[in-house]
């Protein structure tokens, strides 16, 4: 929650409440946040995380998920910039697990709190699990709805 209000606070984002569902909260990146994720070339992102970026994509993928500090509703407009940047659907798939359920920080409490038994356990259900599930629905989910999702993500601001 920290890096959101930071970010809000740097004018990168606004955060507003969901009309739908006043629980829900809409995160918007500004002019200023996506000029930021401007800084990284997409040729750059395609590199490490594009179609042919192969384990380390996905080693990369996890990675930046795990470190993320926030809620994973945070998450999606990352994986948005993402997707607008070229992005493997499959990459963005482990992000938004990474995120969701892998987080260092979280581990670090669940070692103190639950021990070592316990957080390793954990992770060694969640990696391949996430793994998995990404995996799995990159062949459920028809190519032309991931393309439809692509082309959705150009269209946020």
């Amino acid at each position: 929650m920290k890096s959101l209000v930071r970010l809000e606070r740097n004018g990168c984002i606004i955060r507003s409440i969901s009309d739908s569902d006043r629980r829900a909260m809409n995160i918007t990146l500004t002019t200023k946040g996506e000029q930021a994720a401007e800084q990284v070339p997409r040729s750059t992102m395609v590199k490490y995380m594009g179609e042919g970026s192969g384990i380390k994509g996905v080693l990369l993928a996890f990675f930046i998920g795990s470190a993320a500090a926030g809620p994973l509703y945070g998450a999606f407009p990352v994986a948005a910039v993402f997707m607008k940047k070229g992005v493997k659907f499959l990459n963005v798939l482990i992000f938004l697990g990474a995120w969701s359920s892998t987080k260092i920080p979280m581990f670090l409490f669940e070692l103190e709190s639950l021990g070592i038994k316990f957080a390793i356990t954990r992770l060694l259900v969640d990696i391949p699990g996430i793994i998995f599930m990404a995996y799995l629905l990159t062949k459920v989910i028809p190519k032309k709805e991931v393309e439809e999702i692509y082309k959705n993500s150009k269209n946020l601001e």
